[in-house]
């Protein structure tokens, strides 16, 4: 099985979330369900409420139209009419309850004109005249009679209704209450388990990153080691291989001063070759412990003018400057934080180079300026904390041999060279050292060649940015 990584926690945070989301709105769901059931068990006996009312009402106007056959008053009728319009009134609020039961509104369509009828025919017992016969009031009674009987079978079946309803909605509710709890429960536990699992994770990427950390520590304490006894050999460098190349040297020129008359042609050569190679070595070992001083560079930062380092990298090269009857058109550059002593041998590598791969019988001419970019703009192989970041894009070209563009990297490797060493002098070194000297900024540096046409190094160094 697998082992949960710190880097999967993104995705089970999501999961996880999304889990607990589906939970509480289930959870929100069943809430939302036992409300609305109770609230249709109120609505139902809110409707049997408004059919005992209308029932009440009606045995009210009953017993007003008996009355009034026994005694002529006129109060008897005004409270008739008052019942008549809440009778009514009821009926249209019960209407307005059961809106969503076709059935039972189509029932109170029914009784309406029922109820009608009845107060017009009590009404009509009440406000009889003198002249009316016996036979007459029987047949009136029976008629009212006949009303009353369709309106309370109506009602009765109204009531039946909503009983059944009733006994199926509270039956709905109390399920509902009852499993409500156990919705909850499981929220509940969902939860604590959710918080469990991330606390442990949590604990488990801190001690991870602890671990981490410490290894991190010991690799440092390692690479410390590592660059003391870098430091060392090169002081030993610095120290006893040169000491014997400067008398080899030293002796190799007293000898062909000395005895040139003596020595036969192929004699003198030698001597020469064995000079030559000793200025080489000589020079090897000083490009190699310039390249140990800047990879290990203990320097501190500080604010860089680099028209200054540019200047100085120009006039430095003078004299290479004139041989070579080269032409060098810059920018204005800004202030940057970084180490000098390693922007200008930077600029005079570079400048260095682009002398040296120049065309023969072709004067070089070189451009360098600057712009401002983001990160995202370098193209691939950049950190990602670094896309956003602003950059000074300092960008040197030449008109020179240029190079193969699939050697674009390999250019920067200690040693790699793209000629022999019999067409063009160097160490093979000069490069790399400027490779060091970008990442010692946080910087990038690109290169783009096109063969016969020129070369094109492009430097990027971070703003705002502490080493």
């Amino acid at each position: 099985m697998r082992r949960i990584h710190t880097s999967d926690l993104p995705y089970l945070l999501g999961i996880s979330v999304a889990v607990l989301i589906t939970t509480l709105f289930l959870s929100y769901a069943r809430y939302d369900k036992t409300i609305s059931d109770l609230k249709l068990v109120n609505h139902t006996n809110e409707v049997l409420r408004k059919i005992y009312e209308l029932q009440a009402s009606l045995r009210t106007a009953d017993a007003l139209a008996w009355s009034s056959l026994k005694v002529k008053n006129p109060d008897l009728i005004l409270e008739f009419k008052a019942n008549e319009r809440l009778s009514k009134n009821i009926i249209e609020n019960t209407g307005i309850l059961i809106i969503d039961n076709q059935e039972q509104k189509e029932t109170v369509d029914r009784l309406l004109p029922l109820v009608n009828l009845r107060y017009r025919q009590w009404e009509s017992l009440m406000t009889r005249p003198d002249s009316l016969t016996a036979e007459q009031i029987d047949s009136l009674l029976e008629l009212s009679n006949s009303s009353d009987n369709r309106i309370t079978a109506i009602l009765s079946e109204m009531r039946s209704e909503e009983l059944f309803l009733l006994a199926k909605r509270e039956t709905a509710g109390s399920n509902s209450i009852k499993s409500s709890p156990i919705y909850l429960l499981i929220t509940a536990l969902v939860s604590v388990l959710l918080i469990g699992f991330f606390t442990y994770m949590v604990y488990q990427s801190l001690s991870a990153k602890q671990k981490m950390n410490e290894e991190m520590e010991n690799k440092n304490r390692d690479l410390q080691r590592s660059n003391r006894d870098l430091e060392q050999f090169a002081y030993v460098a610095s120290h006893d291989l040169q000491e014997p190349l400067r008398k080899i040297r030293a002796f190799g020129e007293r000898l062909k001063l000395k005895e040139e008359n003596n020595l036969s042609e192929d004699g003198n050569r030698m001597i020469d070759k064995v000079n030559g190679f000793a200025a080489k070595m000589q020079r090897l070992i000083d490009d190699l412990l310039e390249y140990s001083r800047i990879s290990n560079s203990q320097l501190p930062i500080g604010s860089v003018d680099l028209n200054v380092c540019l200047n100085e990298a120009i006039s430095s090269l003078s004299e290479n400057i004139k041989e070579y009857n080269a032409t060098i058109t810059y920018d204005n550059f800004p202030v940057i934080e970084g180490y000098q002593s390693q922007l200008i041998r930077l600029f005079q590598n570079l400048i260095s180079n682009s002398l040296k791969y120049s065309k023969q019988n072709i004067a070089p001419y070189i451009t360098i300026t600057a712009s401002y970019v983001k990160g995202v703009d370098i193209g691939e192989g950049i950190r990602a904390t670094d896309e956003y970041q602003d950059f000074l894009k300092v960008t040197i070209k030449d008109n020179g041999i240029g190079f193969n563009q699939q050697y674009a990297d390999k250019i920067f490797i200690i040693f790699q060279r793209l000629h022999g060493k019999s067409e063009y002098e160097g160490t093979g070194i000069g490069l790399a050292v400027v490779k060091a000297v970008m990442s010692n900024h946080m910087g990038y540096i690109r290169a783009k060649g096109v063969e016969d046409e020129g070369a094109e190094f492009t430097l990027f160094f971070p703003l705002s940015t502490k080493y």
